[in-house]
């Protein structure tokens, strides 16, 4: 099995690309696009054009890519690796158990060096995704907070101060949490009067 590392530029988006691939696997022994969004953008545009029926990509793009990888110590039964964490471990040198490495973009297909973060813990890499949807919905992820129960964004002020969490503020919006002691407080009255 070859390595190919020439940079190339997605015939889709435009965008150069330096990016390590496996020859072995007949899809990507030409690779001619930046990532799985752009390749299926690509399946879909030449099927429509033949008035066919886009033909299924070789794994989807949700899933991890897995490389075959004989005695890695997070490997699986079957010998096989994330891809994301076998490029992470290369770049850094050492192995990363424990170290969650987190898609940027969070395509799960993309392992793009640039699209990788090594998480220092589990909590941090939560950390990270909070923040990005957060930041997706279009608040200050320092400033706003989603409360679980009204799915609402809202400042961080109207939260109450829980040192047990994370971030140090109640999961549940004050005026939620208010919702929330009152029907408990009606439920234990009514099964006291039972």
């Amino acid at each position: 099995m070859s390595v190919d590392t020439q940079s190339r530029q997605c015939l889709n988006c435009n965008k150069p690309f330096h990016r390590k691939h496996r020859t072995a696997n007949r899809d990507w022994s030409i690779q001619k696009y930046c990532s799985w969004p752009c390749y299926e953008i690509h399946c879909k545009a030449k099927a429509a054009a033949a008035g066919l029926r886009p033909r299924k990509s070789p794994s989807r793009p949700g899933e991890y890519v897995r490389v075959k990888c004989v005695g890695h110590c997070c490997s699986h039964s079957d010998g096989r690796v994330k891809e994301h964490i076998y490029i992470a471990e290369k770049a850094v040198g050492r192995c990363l158990r424990g170290h969650p490495v987190h898609h940027v973009d969070e395509v799960k297909s993309n392992n793009a060096n640039t699209n990788l973060v090594v998480c220092e813990n589990c909590a941090y890499h939560f950390l990270i995704h909070v923040r990005t949807r957060i930041l997706r919905a279009g608040f200050d992820p320092d400033t706003h907070k989603r409360c679980t129960r009204c799915r609402l964004h809202k400042p961080r002020v109207e939260f109450h101060k829980n040192k047990n969490q994370g971030d140090g503020l109640n999961n549940y919006c004050k005026r939620c949490n208010i919702e929330r002691v009152s029907e408990f407080n009606k439920i234990r009255t009514l099964k006291g009067c039972e």
